[in-house]
């Protein structure tokens, strides 16, 4: 069944994502990183005027809707900002960051002093200072962030970024196969354009599947969220694993009918590429949230078009 989501919402991100655009685009990416005070100067002032960061995620469906679909459009830009950390902090927290106790880095976490660190397994601690900009691992933003004691807590806000997190990735991968789709039409090798190979044709269409598969996952996950919260885990976990599966096959067409040049600095398509790198390591990559999702539907089970039944209990966290 395709979940209807309330149309202001939605609404609400395609109005986002085409004040991104007049702004720059994924020009925005290239000037941030250029100069990293036009995060705050450029960007900053486009999230506040917009009123995104006054939406309340938990308040109700249709607030739920617009934070994805502002993640969406960031996404859709590689907006240099840590949007999702700002959008999954419930009241009095302000921001989240989603990390790895043994590898604690975060996108912009240079933006995220006083933010609440949350790992896998609920523990929680206050970023206290960040590093310098660790480019050659994952994109032009990560940065090492230290944090005083961790304390245990609850995994929600946790969830909450994995959502969000899908949702900007799903804008991510949907910019880069419409890059990716007009460059066939326009690249010709042996006077045809490289659209008219069926080669090409069919690699375009299996990634355009993929997309669709991931925004099914986005609505239904993010209904379940709504419904259920926390205990939401299982669906989340389940959308991770579509994002990570459908980010590498998308990526990977996209790369490939671009070739070398998607690859460069001057094209769109790498910073696009890189925009997701970290989310989609960290705090698990494919290997660890498959194992986190099994482990909680053998703990919980899984209420899908087939249910899964499980042993009640405490999903086991990876990471």
């Amino acid at each position: 069944m395709r979940i209807e989501l309330p149309s202001d919402g939605l609404e609400f991100g395609r109005t986002l994502a085409s004040a991104f655009v007049k702004a720059g685009g994924v020009n925005l990416a290239r000037a941030a990183f250029a100069d990293p005070a036009a995060r705050e100067r450029v960007v900053l002032p486009i999230l506040e005027l917009s009123g995104v960061l006054e939406v309340d995620a938990r308040e109700g469906l249709d607030e739920l809707t617009a934070v994805a679909s502002a993640s969406r459009a960031a996404g859709s830009v590689a907006l240099p900002y840590p949007l999702v950390g700002l959008l999954a902090a419930p009241v009095g927290m302000p921001g989240v960051l989603f990390v790895s106790r043994t590898a604690l880095r975060a996108e912009h976490g240079d933006l995220a002093i006083g933010w609440t660190a949350v790992t896998a397994d609920g523990s929680r601690a206050t970023v206290v200072s960040s590093g310098g900009v660790d480019a050659a691992i994952t994109s032009r933003f990560t940065t090492a962030v230290a944090v005083d004691s961790w304390a245990a807590g609850d995994l929600e806000p946790a969830v909450l970024v994995m959502l969000l997190d899908a949702w900007s990735i799903l804008g991510s991968l949907e910019t880069a196969l419409s890059l990716t789709l007009e460059h066939s039409r326009l690249r010709e090798q042996f006077g045809h354009r490289i659209s008219d190979y069926q080669g090409i044709q069919f690699q375009l269409a299996d990634a355009f599947v993929e997309l669709s598969g991931l925004e099914v996952m986005c609505e239904q996950a993010l209904h379940a969220y709504f419904s259920a919260g926390l205990d939401s885990l299982t669906d989340v976990l389940a959308l991770r694993v579509s994002m990570l599966e459908a980010a590498d096959r998308v990526l990977k067409v996209c790369h490939q009918v671009h070739a070398a040049v998607g690859f460069t600095d001057e094209h769109d398509l790498s910073w696009l590429s890189r925009y997701g790198q970290l989310v989609r390591r960290s705090p698990v990559g494919s290997s660890g949230t498959l194992a986190w999702l099994s482990a909680q539907i053998e703990a919980t089970g899984f209420d899908s078009l087939f249910p899964v039944p499980g042993f009640r209990g405490s999903g086991v966290a990876h990471g």
